[in-house]
């Protein structure tokens, strides 16, 4: 596991210390850093579930890390389209996120 803290950790640190040990540990370590799949096919399906659960909120560093990982922005793009579309018909009104997921492939074309 790295030693950079994670993003579990510097959120909920200071107010409930075993959430982050527990999430860096599990989900930023034993998870992350299994050998089953590389790093870029991990951010794959992790922007691919983001785009299907609606947690658009949580995109942008995932987007990130996926560009850093060797993902395209091409690759990205055709995973949050591929990913919008398999989530369809949407059980619960989902204009907010689709419009979000939509400003993200944007920014990721440069478009603005």
């Amino acid at each position: 596991m790295s030693d950079k803290p994670s993003t579990a950790h510097k959120v909920f640190a200071h107010i409930a210390p075993a959430v982050a040990d527990h999430s860096g540990q599990v989900l930023f370590g034993d998870v992350r850093e299994r050998t089953g799949l590389s790093p870029r096919d991990r951010s794959l399906i992790t922007v691919a579930n983001l785009v299907t659960l609606s947690r658009v909120s949580e995109l942008p560093v995932h987007l990130k890390t996926a560009l850093e990982n060797g993902v395209s922005r091409e690759e990205l793009i055709e995973v949050i389209a591929h990913s919008a579309f398999s989530r369809r018909p949407a059980p619960e009104p989902a204009g907010d996120a689709s419009h979000m997921m939509n400003e993200q492939a944007s920014s990721l074309r440069g478009e603005h």
